[in-house]
């Protein structure tokens, strides 16, 4: 539970203190990658198998308010702004979408161990590479 409000704490603090979208994507990248190492899919599993109905709930809401509501004001906020496409017209959803960037983020998470390792501008330019990709897909 601590760990989840801290994220909220953070992100909330991300999406207050920078206003492009890019930005804001770029800076919660790079807090994902810097406090996030364990593999995130095996604890959810963990969670699925070993806890009751009731503390999965209890817990999907916490990681909801952490992460995945404050990745969707992100996105409105994008679209308000006219920085990235309105989902709709791709035929998605905010939530979706949000979905879709955590997802990305994930990718690049590094258990504890490799992270060592990397440093800053690697952190950078990983969170650099997650921008292109959304903004700008892979595409030529």
């Amino acid at each position: 539970k601590q760990i989840l409000l801290q994220t909220k704490t953070a992100l909330n603090k991300i999406l207050s203190n920078n206003h492009s979208f890019n930005a804001r994507l770029t800076q919660i990248t790079i807090y994902m990658s810097a406090n996030y190492g364990m593999d995130l899919t095996q604890m959810f599993h963990d969670i699925f198998h070993e806890l009751d109905d009731h503390d999965q709930q209890e817990i999907h809401q916490w990681w909801l308010e952490g992460f995945l509501l404050p990745t969707i004001k992100m996105i409105e906020d994008g679209v308000a702004q006219k920085e990235i496409k309105n989902p709709i017209l791709m035929g998605t959803t905010s939530t979706e979408l949000a979905y879709i960037i955590l997802n990305l983020i994930k990718s690049i998470l590094q258990p504890a161990e490799m992270k060592a390792a990397s440093n800053t501008d690697s952190l950078e330019q990983k969170a650099a590479l997650i921008v292109e990709i959304f903004l700008n897909g892979v595409g030529v």
